[in-house]
């Protein structure tokens, strides 16, 4: 059985990895300091309503419209004691100081269905 291979981040300083959280989620390969800025996030609108369920579907109340995540942000896995926030720029910034080998997480707050 081939063992399925993780792709890669096109961000330095960031890598996809297994998460105890969820499945594949979003880690610092460096110390990252508080308001550092990542990278930022890639998406295309959603024109169907299968493809709105998908796992990296977002919700935007101002739009009210559904956009997928198209890039590693999309591996960015929720909790209600994030290290990173969205700011309105699509840039994801460390909103505490996140050492090397730590997941990256996010409170999707009313952005993502169930969130």
């Amino acid at each position: 059985m081939k063992k399925k291979t993780i792709e890669p981040c096109d961000y330095a300083g960031v890598r996809i990895s297994r998460s105890r959280v969820h499945g594949l989620g979003l880690f610092a390969d460096r110390d990252w300091e508080e308001g550092a800025a990542i990278g930022v996030v890639e998406y295309v609108p959603v024109v169907s309503t299968s493809a709105a369920r998908s796992p990296f579907v977002f919700y935007d109340s101002e739009s009210h419209s559904f956009f997928e995540m198209t890039n590693c942000f999309r591996y960015l896995n929720y909790s209600t004691k994030p290290n990173v926030a969205w700011l309105n720029n699509d840039v994801i910034v460390t909103i505490r100081g996140v050492a090397a080998g730590d997941e990256f997480l996010w409170d999707y707050g009313d952005q993502w269905p169930g969130g």
